[in-house]
């Protein structure tokens, strides 16, 4: 189920800039598309913010893959 979620919602639209179809998606369903407005769009590390007049939208990506860096551990010296 997850994973057909993430194919439908996830996919990056070209009409929303390469954002996933779910920002559209919440955005209308929790109201904040009012008539012809321009959403204000920032961006931070791996987080987008999409606001509207009546609220915003966050998303989160692409996903992290692959190994971090290696960080040493343990008591200094």
């Amino acid at each position: 189920m997850r994973a057909l979620r993430a194919t439908v919602w996830g996919e990056p639209d070209d009409d929303l800039s390469g954002l996933p179809r779910g920002v559209a998606f919440s955005a209308d369903a929790f109201g904040f598309i009012s008539g012809e407005e321009q959403a204000q769009v920032t961006t931070s590390g791996r987080w987008t913010r999409v606001s509207f007049a009546r609220g915003h939208v966050l998303s989160r990506g692409p996903a992290a893959v692959g190994l971090t860096e290696v960080r040493e551990t343990g008591a200094s010296r």
